[in-house]
């Protein structure tokens, strides 16, 4: 399912679809799209993603400097209205799931300073079920975001 979040002018777009059952664990492969609205230059320097299973059990997928995903650890500048993609997996040990990838950005200003924020994707929900258009959110914990 597709999710669109924009916070301090950068925008991240991303979807999650099912990719394969293997040991009792669910894959989905995910595609995110960063997309800098700003007129200064941003570098992505960490990343983290977090699914919460059908239980309510939430799960560190993947959490390091840089993108991550197909990026590994390598970090990402993106001129003024530039924009890229890179793409992940998300495990899951139930067939329904809902996920979240924050990243750290890095704020250069015209004047020399430099602000960190986090910048997120929203919620996407999960499933195995090729057929399902919504998952329900399993987010019990008011602290996840």
């Amino acid at each position: 399912l597709t999710s669109v979040l924009s916070i301090e002018r950068v925008i991240l777009g991303g979807r999650a679809d099912f990719s394969a059952k293997k040991n009792g664990k669910y894959y989905f492969s995910y595609d995110v799209q960063i997309n800098n609205a700003r007129d200064t230059d941003v570098e992505v320097v960490g990343h983290l993603w977090e699914v919460v299973d059908s239980t309510g059990k939430r799960h560190t997928i993947a959490e390091g400097d840089g993108v991550g995903g197909n990026y590994a650890s390598r970090m990402r500048t993106l001129a003024a209205g530039d924009a890229f993609r890179t793409q992940g997996q998300l495990i899951s040990p139930t067939p329904e799931a809902n996920a979240q990838g924050t990243y750290r950005v890095l704020i250069r200003g015209e004047n020399g300073l430099e602000t960190e924020i986090e910048t997120r994707t929203d919620y996407m929900g999960l499933s195995a079920k090729k057929s399902v258009t919504h998952v329900p959110n399993f987010v019990a914990d008011p602290n996840f975001s």
